[in-house]
């Protein structure tokens, strides 16, 4: 078994006590825990990046508005590490990215426009019409509404914020990787991050890392329409004295299906936070937990939701971050209550690096004689990645617990009415 060394940051909302929480495992497995104490994380990264002057620092950022990370990295790149950097086109005039293409670091950008030739059943439902914008979700013909553009040629287009390198992570070296739920955009949030110190999981990241910056994005597709990027990314599991410790990594892995799977196996409860949650048959699952009896908690940022969701969330009883949350984390819990019969199962905490979007990436409504494709937010068009830790039952788990408290100091603070 390989030996790792895991940080998860734990950060809560201000309202909360400050705590830390040491762990070592007869398995040398050591964890660190911080809770509430904000940019500890990034200063030990911060740290870490500077003090590496030779080897290899590969990152990949949504957003780089942290020019504290920016000028480590320069600094490490000055020294004589090989630095590479993969960033999302949609941002490439963020702060941190113009300090380091100024220093010379390369940097890759992906994940634009993507235009495409449909299905041929489709075809004629696209041809000579526009997009119409409604909340989360594009209709082509359009109503004549918020017209942004005619498409040409029959072509499927998907306008560039509709698809999202949604990482940020960090590896250093052979086998240190350091991820972060929330983007480095200076945006307030409830952070939480992890760094692993293990050969396995570095090699995930890695291989992750070298498909976007050889250009292999999720935009990236086939004659056949199909996404090129690798379907068979290894998936390392770490089997620690505190649970175990694994990765999905998206297109390959659809995130949102993941957590449909997840919330129908659940046995006691579930709890979600995420910034946007706009998926149909993720709503039904948690319709049928609710009215089964389950213990169901959303919590998600009003500004950003999508308005055709918004009915069924209210429905199940959402609350909104508060206001001065500009962007929530995707954090699922799962099992962390008692069962009907007072028992303790298999508890689950995933977080992911993108909102809960759709799983499709479009679907086609017929309604003659306007039949239209409704073009969505998808995690289709998403890199990025789902960490994820499973206690066993009756198992203490530190960073679960953590997770957990992470959630439920948020949702008190939350509100169930408009901010």
């Amino acid at each position: 078994m390989n030996r790792i060394f895991l940080i998860l940051c734990l950060v809560g909302l201000a309202a909360c006590s400050t705590e830390e929480v040491s762990y070592q495992s007869s398995l040398e497995t050591k964890a660190k825990f911080f809770l509430n104490q904000d940019n500890v994380s990034r200063a030990e990264l911060v740290k870490e990046i500077r003090g590496t002057t030779t080897g290899r620092i590969d990152a990949a950022f949504q957003r780089l508005n942290d020019n504290d990370v920016a000028n480590a990295i320069v600094a490490a790149h000055k020294a004589g590490a090989t630095v590479r950097i993969v960033g999302d086109v949609d941002y490439e005039a963020d702060s941190g990215f113009a300090i380091l293409v100024a220093a010379g670091v390369p940097v890759v950008f992906g994940d634009g426009e993507l235009r495409y030739l449909p299905d041929p059943t489709i075809s004629p439902i696209l041809d000579n019409c526009g997009y119409s914008s409604r909340g989360e979700l594009v209709v082509c013909p359009a109503s004549g509404e918020n017209v942004f553009r005619p498409l040409s040629n029959g072509e499927m287009v998907r306008p560039s914020d509709y698809n999202l390198m949604s990482h940020t992570f960090i590896r250093i070296g052979e086998r240190v990787v350091w991820n972060f739920a929330s983007p480095l955009d200076g945006s307030t949030t409830v952070p939480l991050a992890f760094r692993i110190d293990g050969e396995a999981m570095s090699e995930a990241f890695e291989r992750e890392f070298n498909q976007l910056y050889e250009n292999v994005f999720s935009i990236s597709i086939d004659v056949y329409n199909g996404p090129v990027k690798s379907g068979v990314q290894y998936e390392p599991t770490y089997l620690t004295e505190f649970g175990e410790v694994y990765l999905r990594f998206s297109p390959q892995d659809r995130v949102t299906k993941t957590v449909i799977d997840e919330v129908y196996k659940a046995r006691a409860s579930v709890f979600i936070m995420t910034n946007s949650l706009s998926e149909d048959f993720l709503l039904d699952a948690l319709d049928y937990k609710k009215n089964n009896g389950f213990d169901v908690r959303i919590i998600v940022n009003q500004s950003a939701q999508d308005p055709d969701s918004l009915a069924r969330l209210t429905a199940l009883g959402v609350k909104f971050a508060p206001a001065s949350v500009d962007y929530l984390p995707t954090i699922v819990v799962l099992d962390t209550e008692p069962n009907r019969r007072g028992d303790i199962e298999y508890q689950r905490a995933h977080v992911a690096s993108h909102p809960l979007w759709k799983t499709a990436p479009f679907v086609i409504n017929f309604n003659e004689p306007n039949d239209e494709v409704a073009v969505y937010k998808s995690d289709y068009f998403v890199d990025g990645v789902m960490w994820s830790l499973t206690a066993y039952p009756n198992q203490v788990n530190a960073p679960l617990n953590g997770i957990k408290k992470l959630f439920t100091d948020t949702w008190n603070s939350s509100t169930t009415g408009a901010n």
